[in-house]
């Protein structure tokens, strides 16, 4: 366990290896119990996991009534590394393994695991990457010295490298959706290196009134086929979870044999994609519903389908991948079991996704892992300051409206000068301005003044600050980066 100066910190990478490998390793989150919500460290059993709060472990007289085994080794964890030290030096002292773990769980966050799987034909090397704390996948192709990366993270880096340590370029990236759950580096990416970025023009736009976002890229549009080296990925149009979801198909031989699906958000391995992140569920979930009798009735049982997310380690291959013949998917997902379209509206329905935390897990969220931008506003708080700019992202509409009380602004970012639109910020203070005084006073309004996701109704992107406040949270990505997850704001 002990990895850095005097056996004090430990990496992202190092945990993870000694967590997968089934090492004794103990965690004490130190963090307030609210906190969890941006994330935890796992695998972990229940058992070994103990979350106190930092000032509380530092007055007590008896460690006896912590939770945890002075005999195995425990991982101290916080929001960013430095509470974790002070405590695992004061465990030190007290005769504990203590580690703390660098970063704390902001670079958790953004640990991605890189795992190799059987490249379909045409290709030299497919690697997936794990992104651990999240449960999200990203997944670079590479073929004769070309390199396609699909659903890469912001921090993309470790994509590249993978691609240049097989001797490739990167040739394109792509997308196969635009995110809710995560801030996606494909457009960033693509921009630095100078390479096309692939999406569909049905997710280019802005879902309640079409407006198109000002990004650029490649229309993804269903049939269209990408040349990387001497493989080839064909685009299948698969709405549904959004109204531009693809999956991107690297056929077999002859078309049939050793095929790999990169499904996105469209089928996972237990489960489907939501489709009610856009406050359309009644017309995207007949959108799914074809999609999934599409896939059923072309899709050959030894497709391998990789999917964007997974839910649970129950997912997981014995090499700990995550990766399924669609076969064996249809003999154990319970959503493509079901026959006909009404049971499977009813089952959508059921989940109760759109109103709040699913009561039937339905991969909405994986468990154990952060809420919808949680983790991505752990890793951006603090990165910038007043007058710089912020973290590199794209998002793909900008809108403000006023119905009634309600206020939902929507921001446009091109580039790394987020929030400095000088038409829209005049409008934003003035609104500001006008809300402060049009919500009611009976406590209903107490989330107002918060960014999007620390207190936004759950399940929605709203972004509102008080005229006091803008100087501050203008700086402070409130995650409205390239994501789809936008329905009206509550009435308050």
């Amino acid at each position: 366990m002990r990895s850095h100066e005097g056996g004090i910190e430990i990496d992202p990478p190092a945990l993870a290896r000694a967590l997968e490998a089934g090492a004794p390793v103990q965690v004490l989150d130190v963090r307030a119990p609210q906190r969890l919500a941006a994330g935890q460290v796992g695998p972990v059993p229940p058992e070994r996991f103990v979350n106190v709060p930092g000032s509380e472990i530092l007055a007590m007289a008896d460690l006896d009534g912590l939770g945890i085994d002075a005999k195995l080794p425990v991982a101290v964890v916080c929001g960013h590394g430095n509470d974790s030290l002070v405590i695992a030096k004061w465990l030190q002292a007290r005769g504990y393994d203590a580690t703390s773990l660098r970063g704390g769980i902001s670079a958790w966050m953004r640990l991605t695991v890189p795992r190799h799987l059987d490249p379909p034909p045409g290709f030299d090397l497919l690697v997936q990457f794990d992104r651990v704390g999240k449960g999200a996948l990203g997944y670079v192709l590479v073929s004769d010295g070309e390199a396609l990366i699909i659903d890469p993270p912001r921090d993309w880096q470790p994509h590249v490298e993978a691609a240049e340590s097989a001797g490739a370029r990167v040739k394109c990236v792509a997308d196969t959706h635009v995110h809710a759950d995560y801030i996606s580096g494909a457009p960033s990416l693509a921009a630095e290196l100078g390479v096309p970025y692939h999406l569909h023009p049905a997710d280019a736009v802005y879902p309640y009134d079409g407006t198109p976002g000002r990004l650029t890229f490649s229309s993804l549009a269903d049939g269209k086929t990408l040349e990387v080296g001497r493989g080839l990925v064909t685009a299948r149009h698969t709405p549904g979870h959004t109204e531009g979801s693809v999956t991107l198909v690297a056929p077999g031989v002859d078309g049939e044999t050793g095929g790999v699906a990169f499904s996105g958000d469209f089928i996972f391995i237990d489960s489907v994609g939501r489709p009610d992140l856009a406050g359309k569920t009644q017309q995207w979930c007949g959108d799914l519903w074809r999609s999934l009798q599409w896939a059923k009735t072309s899709w050959p049982d030894d497709l391998v389908v990789c999917p964007g997310h997974y839910a649970s380690e129950g997912e997981r291959n014995s090499d700990r991948s995550v990766a399924r013949a669609f076969g064996s998917i249809m003999q154990k997902n319970g959503s493509l079991l079901i026959d006909d379209e009404v049971t499977f509206r009813e089952w959508v329905e059921s989940t109760d996704c759109c109103r709040r935390a699913p009561r039937k897990r339905t991969c909405w969220r994986p468990a154990g892992t952060s809420a919808p931008w949680a983790s991505e506003r752990e890793a951006l708080r603090g990165e910038t300051s007043a007058g710089e700019a912020a973290p590199a992202a794209t998002s793909l509409w900008a809108d403000v409206k006023w119905q009634k009380r309600e206020t939902a602004v929507y921001y446009m970012r091109e580039d790394r000068r987020a929030y400095r639109d000088p038409e829209i910020l005049p409008r934003l203070t003035r609104l500001s301005a006008e809300r402060s005084e049009a919500v009611p006073k009976d406590g209903r309004a107490e989330n107002v003044g918060r960014c999007a996701g620390a207190g936004a109704v759950r399940g929605t992107a709203p972004f509102f600050c008080p005229p006091r406040t803008l100087d501050s949270r203008l700086n402070t990505p409130p995650d409205l980066l390239t994501r789809r997850d936008y329905r009206p704001v509550r009435a308050l």
